[in-house]
């Protein structure tokens, strides 16, 4: 947009943004094709085949990390129940040896 309305010169503006001059006028024609096609009520693009392979790229990522992240949940949930189970038998055992005692006291009373 600074170019267009000849606010800095191409040269001054690849400078500021660390750009070629390949590149501006890339993306300056780029932007120019999808002013017209807006204009001409096209609202779609088609995508480069650098933003498609982008794109591919991204997409191959999060398939990994929701690949990680569905792993780790596998692994907390088996944790969780391992936990559980070893706390449901503590307390079984915990209730089994209160008997015990129970029992072994009233029957030490009852003898007496």
């Amino acid at each position: 947009m600074e170019a267009m309305r000849a606010e800095l010169s191409v040269s001054e503006i690849c400078r500021k943004y660390s750009i070629s001059d390949a590149q501006f006028y890339k993306w300056n024609k780029e932007f120019l094709e999808a002013g017209k096609k807006r204009l001409a009520g096209d609202l779609t693009r088609e995508a480069t085949s650098d933003e498609v392979a982008e794109l591919r790229k991204e997409n191959q990522r999060l398939k990994e990390i929701v690949a990680i992240l569905q792993e780790r949940e596998r692994i907390k949930k088996k944790t969780l129940l391992e936990r559980r189970k070893a706390y449901q038998r503590s307390i079984l055992c915990q209730s089994f040896d209160n008997q015990i005692k129970i029992n072994s006291f009233e029957s030490t009373r009852n003898s007496n």
